[in-house]
């Protein structure tokens, strides 16, 4: 039931958005840009992007699941509307961007974690550096099966709970 599969009217020209509310929108952004955006010279339907600006606590030691949500769509991409998580559609190779932004804590590392079906395929790895927001990011280019679920994690280990105040995660079929 938390599961919604968008279809944008070929019509309409943008991608479809998720307010917060879990409620479909027009978010105004165009399937081209997206592909331009994550990778240029491929042309494909689908793709997404998912964003949050809302601090959210991860606990020392503790992988967290981040709760993405603001989402933008382009084809037929499935997300969980309370998990943020994406449902790949079609099996395939797909461009993975990704970023945590953590508030300024000293000691330990800061990880971005990209999980396919549970299960971690991609990372980034930062040491803070306790002057300002750690911002970590990665990508990687991954073949993906359809139903595949795809979301993002955080990791840290300062010896006490820091906030992530911002993610990013965006996914491009390439072929």
């Amino acid at each position: 039931a938390d599961v919604q599969v968008l279809t944008v009217p070929a019509a309409a020209g943008n991608v479809a958005k998720l307010d917060a509310t879990g409620a479909i929108a027009d978010s105004g952004i165009t399937a081209g840009e997206i592909d331009a955006a994550v990778l240029a010279g491929y042309n494909t339907t689908d793709g997404a992007r998912n964003s949050t600006n809302t601090a959210q606590a991860v606990a020392h030691s503790t992988a967290t699941d981040i709760a993405l949500e603001d989402a933008e769509f382009a084809g037929d991409v499935a997300v969980d509307v309370t998990f943020k998580e994406f449902m790949i559609p079609v099996s395939g190779v797909y461009a993975i961007a990704f970023s945590l932004t953590f508030d300024t804590a000293a000691g330990g590392t800061r990880v971005a974690d990209l999980l396919v079906n549970g299960t971690s395929r991609a990372g980034g790895e930062e040491t803070p550096s306790g002057t300002g927001p750690d911002v970590v990011e990665d990508y990687a280019i991954l073949y993906l099966a359809a139903t595949d679920v795809v979301k993002l994690a955080g990791f840290q280990d300062s010896g006490g709970s820091v906030n992530v105040t911002a993610g990013r995660l965006a996914i491009q079929r390439l072929q």
